[in-house]
């Protein structure tokens, strides 16, 4: 009340919250509203936030504040699959090696797939600076640190070329 913070509930924020963003667009009209979510929010949640800031009207959300123009190159990227693999065929894998990646967290629909395949027998491991919290069974959980991740790769590749008997590039 009057600018000073007090404890409150979630319906009461999220009733204030709504409330306020109603008044702003009616007070100055969708089009003057922007909305910026973060990269690394879920699909689901962007849709989300997408489908609740245009039932406003509101049409400028985004989540990045500077982008480049991508036209000269967009039938490139229209082109190629960053997997280059079905979903169905990434599912189908026997392993999987996930590097600086919270797959649970940012990117869900993959993230299922690695844990039906997981279900099946597929064996994954995983690389990163932290814990992540994975829905499936992992043979190397490994946190390296904020500082490590670049040290266990080059050890990784090290072991690889060993075992293979063939010299780093």
């Amino acid at each position: 009340a009057n600018g000073a913070l007090v404890p409150t509930g979630w319906d009461a924020a999220l009733d204030a919250f709504a409330d306020r963003l109603k008044q702003a667009v009616t007070h100055t009209g969708p089009k003057t509203v922007g909305a910026l979510y973060s990269p690394q929010c879920t699909l689901e949640e962007m849709y989300l936030f997408e489908k609740l800031l245009g039932g406003l009207g509101v049409t400028g959300v985004d989540s990045q504040l500077f982008r480049a123009d991508i036209r000269p190159w967009a039938s490139d990227l229209a082109a190629h699959h960053v997997l280059g693999l079905s979903l169905a065929e990434f599912e189908a894998q026997d392993g999987f090696l996930l590097i600086g990646t919270d797959l649970r967290g940012e990117y869900p629909l993959l993230n299922l797939r690695v844990r039906r395949a997981s279900q099946r027998g597929a064996q994954v491991a995983a690389l990163n600076p932290v814990r992540f919290d994975a829905n499936y069974a992992t043979v190397i959980n490994a946190s390296l640190g904020p500082d490590g991740l670049i040290g266990g790769l080059a050890r990784l590749l090290e072991a690889v070329s060993k075992r293979r008997s063939e010299p780093l590039p």
